[in-house]
């Protein structure tokens, strides 16, 4: 049986992933950039590796994977933070079962110069892609290759060469989207759809800030969003719980910014009582489930990140927070604090419910801050 074997999570917080491992009653350990308290709570152990702009630190996360070389496991499951060096999943693979995608999936996923190609000749609408810096303003971003949560973007301007590993996109004006669907390389079901949000793009930082549901009903392009999702799946094989971006420009037009071939941040928000990291580990192996009940009303959640460095105190946390950071801990300044999670009858109540709580979380780490 599964459960009589843990599960060992890499992603850059695994918080989610180790919760939905609990509704299915499967022990898990987490290696994470964050070990929060919730994470330490929920989860069988948890061991933090350093990381930086949304990857890990690879060559300290190898020694501690080393640590769990005797520990019989299930497999191990990849979230987000590894796609920027494919390598280390090769070396997961020698040693334990990886629950999740090859990194040929994740090279055809992630990689500019095979996935664009890809859309177009699958005709699939994409922003405008280049490879060098002859053109170079703030008409266009800068993406590294294999990046996650936006921290990798960045306002092209006019500076210099291009970095090894990025590219530039053109920049588009319109709706964020983030749908999640679980695969067995061939089929898909879609689990659903959310509008997402970064910190301040108006200024150039394309950080990950949070997302709410939606529902089917709410947008007019969720079979194109469907069918585009079903097409990429057959033809990039991936498999597992995964996630794709697009933006919907003023026009309605409907174009596809970038495949995440693992767990993304909003699986939780479209969650129930059934374990959605259960049926990744399923559909692995090739059992897909062939639908997902929709959870009634919306969700969102929202992350606080630190204006200044933060020392944080022994908070008593409100129970609609989560990634709790432990008393004592030393937040750097653009760091996450926690997030915010939120619950309503449609988006709009939610999306303001989320700022209020903000604002009040806000004000609790001040106060605590000031009283230190």
């Amino acid at each position: 049986m599964l459960q009589n074997k843990p599960v060992l999570i890499v992603a850059q917080t695994g918080r989610a992933l180790a919760t939905s491992a609990a509704k299915a009653g499967i022990a898990a350990y987490v290696l994470d950039r964050f070990s929060d308290q919730d994470t330490c709570e929920i989860a069988a152990g948890v061991r933090t590796v350093a990381g930086c702009s949304s990857s890990f630190n690879i060559k300290q996360l190898r020694s501690v994977l080393s640590d769990f070389i005797d520990l019989p496991l299930y497999g191990v499951i990849a979230g987000s933070g590894l796609e920027s060096d494919p390598e280390v999943l090769n070396w997961i693979s020698k040693h334990w079962p990886l629950i999740g995608n090859s990194t040929e999936v994740i090279k055809r996923c992630k990689d500019p110069l095979l996935f664009f190609p890809l859309l177009d000749e699958l005709g699939i609408p994409h922003p405008e892609i280049r490879f060098d810096s002859s053109i170079k303003n703030d008409n266009w971003l800068i993406k590294q290759s294999g990046g996650a949560g936006g921290e990798h973007i960045s306002i092209a301007g006019n500076n210099g060469k291009l970095s090894e590993n990025c590219y530039l996109q053109k920049k588009l004006d319109g709706r964020n989207l983030s749908v999640v669907f679980i695969a067995d390389g061939k089929e898909t079901t879609i689990i659903g759809l959310s509008e997402t949000y970064t910190v301040d793009p108006e200024h150039g930082n394309y950080t990950y800030s949070g997302a709410v549901s939606l529902h089917e009903t709410d947008i007019n392009l969720f079979d194109v969003i469907t069918d585009l999702t079903c097409r990429l799946v057959s033809a990039l094989q991936v498999k597992g719980l995964c996630g794709i971006d697009f933006i919907v420009d003023n026009t309605g037009m409907c174009y596809v910014l970038e495949v995440n071939p693992r767990p993304t941040a909003t699986f939780e928000l479209h969650e129930h009582s059934d374990s959605l990291l259960q049926a990744h580990i399923m559909a692995c192996r090739g059992e897909l489930i062939p639908e997902y009940n929709k959870i009634p009303g919306y969700r969102g959640h929202k992350i606080i990140y630190a204006d200044t460095d933060l020392s944080i105190p022994d908070i008593t946390w409100p129970v609609w927070t989560s990634d709790r950071p432990i008393p004592g801990k030393i937040i750097q300044s653009g760091s996450p604090v926690c997030t915010i999670q939120a619950k309503g009858e449609d988006a709009d109540s939610v999306k303001a419910l989320l700022l209020f709580r903000v604002r009040l979380m806000q004000e609790i780490i001040e106060q605590y801050r000031l009283a230190a």
